[in-house]
C-alpha cells in the first residue's frame, strides 16, 4: 500500500474517534501536491458543483427536446430496479428552484398493496389527498394534477420502475412527456428495450434516455472521505423509438 492511502485511511480512522497511529506520517511528495486534508475538504464540492453542472445541462436538454417549450409536468422512471431515478428527480428539482421556479414533486407508492400517486414535496399549503391507481384512475387524473400542481411552475412525477409496471408511461399520457432512467452499469440492454416499448405501447410521448452513473469503484473508506455519494447524471439522449 502506498503512503498516499496510508496517510487517507489514518484520517479517517481519526475521523471516526480513533487512536491515532504512532508512527510517524511523512509528507506526500511536493510533485503531487495534495495533501489528504485538501482532498477531503475540496472532492464533495467537486462532486456537487459536477452534479449541478450536469442537471443544468439535463434541465436545458429537456427543452430543446420539447421544441423549447417550458414543461410543467414531467414523470422520470427508471428502466428497471435498483431505481435510480430518484436522484434524476431530486437533481432536476433542485435546479429548477434555484431558477427560481416553484416545483412540486409527487412519487407512486404502494399503501395496503394499492398504488398511489401522491405530493412528496409541494408548493401548497395544502397537498391533494393521494390518488388511487386502479382501474378508471385516469378519469380523475386530471383533476388531481390541477389541484396538486396549483400555482406552481413545474411538477415532476416519480414513477416506478416501467418494468415492473407501466403506470410511470400511463401518467406520462396526461403529462407533457417521459423521461426513462438508465443505470449505466447497471441497466440490461433488454430491460431498457421493454421499458422504451411498454412507453410506446400507450402511446407516451417519452422525450429522452437519461443515463445515470450512480455506482462507482472507489472503496466504501474512500467513498466516505470523500463524501462521493452519488455521482452526477451522464448525459440524455433524444429517444427515436425502439431500435432493432
Amino acid at each position: 500500500m502506498s503512503q498516499y492511502l496510508r496517510v487517507l485511511k489514518r484520517i479517517e480512522k481519526d475521523r471516526d474517534g480513533a487512536a491515532p497511529s504512532s508512527a510517524p506520517v511523512r509528507r506526500v511528495p511536493a510533485k503531487a501536491d495534495v495533501t489528504p486534508q485538501r482532498l477531503g475538504s475540496s472532492a464533495p464540492q467537486a462532486v456537487a458543483h459536477l452534479a449541478a453542472a450536469a442537471f443544468a445541462t439535463l434541465f436545458d436538454n429537456l427543452r430543446t427536446a420539447d421544441n423549447g417549450q417550458p414543461i410543467r409536468h414531467l414523470v422520470v422512471a427508471a428502466a428497471a430496479p435498483p431505481d435510480s431515478a430518484a436522484t434524476v428527480v431530486d437533481g432536476l428539482a433542485t435546479h429548477a428552484q434555484s431558477l427560481g421556479l416553484s416545483v412540486v414533486v409527487a412519487e407512486t407508492i404502494h399503501t395496503a398493496g394499492r398504488p398511489l400517486l401522491r405530493c412528496r414535496q409541494s408548493a401548497a399549503l395544502v397537498s391533494p389527498l393521494p390518488l388511487a391507481l386502479h382501474s378508471g384512475w385516469q378519469t380523475g387524473f386530471p383533476d388531481w394534477l390541477a389541484s396538486a400542481t396549483g400555482d406552481a411552475d413545474m411538477m415532476i412525477i416519480h414513477g416506478e420502475p416501467l418494468t415492473q409496471t407501466v403506470d410511470a408511461a400511463l401518467l406520462s399520457r396526461g403529462c407533457d412527456g417521459l423521461v426513462i432512467v438508465a443505470d449505466v452499469l447497471g441497466t440490461r440492454r433488454d430491460d431498457l428495450r421493454t421499458a422504451a416499448e411498454r412507453g410506446r405501447a400507450v402511446g407516451a410521448r417519452t422525450l429522452g434516455i437519461v443515463l445515470s452513473t450512480t455506482r462507482h469503484h472507489l472503496p466504501g473508506w474512500l467513498q466516505r472521505l470523500v463524501g462521493a455519494d452519488r455521482l452526477p447524471v451522464a448525459s440524455m439522449e433524444k429517444y427515436n423509438g425502439p431500435q432493432s
